[in-house]
């Protein structure tokens, strides 16, 4: 099973996107169709948006870690997040043809989570 979580960035918090774990014999198509859209993002984020990426790929496991430079435009940001989202549609309709194989989740940044508890208490 391969497990991703995205987290967007917000402001001046980065973006991370990590992937662990394999789909399993047999499903190396899902792998491929991951693999290409891990690619695509980061890609769009490092060229398009003019964004700071940083990449570590290892076997099973691949992150995606994504900030603003100092000359970078606050609005490339939420394009950047908007890339995310689209390679995020793309995942879950992955998921869906291939529940036991993949499983996707969109969160909020961490800082935000954090708040959210501080304020519940």
């Amino acid at each position: 099973m391969i497990t991703i979580q995205i987290i967007p960035s917000r402001g001046r918090l980065d973006g991370y996107y990590r992937a662990v774990g394999h789909a399993g014999e047999g499903r190396d198509a899902v792998c491929t169709a991951v693999t290409a859209l891990e690619e695509c993002l980061a890609a769009n984020l490092a060229n398009t948006f003019d964004l700071s990426v940083e990449r570590v790929a290892a076997h099973g496991s691949y992150a995606l870690r994504w900030g603003r430079n100092r000359k970078t435009p606050v609005e490339s940001v939420r394009r950047a997040n908007e890339a995310a989202g689209f390679v995020y549609t793309g995942l879950r309709a992955l998921a869906k043809q291939f529940p036991e194989a993949l499983r996707v989740s969109w969160e909020k940044p961490i800082q935000e989570q954090e708040r959210e508890e501080e304020e519940t208490k």
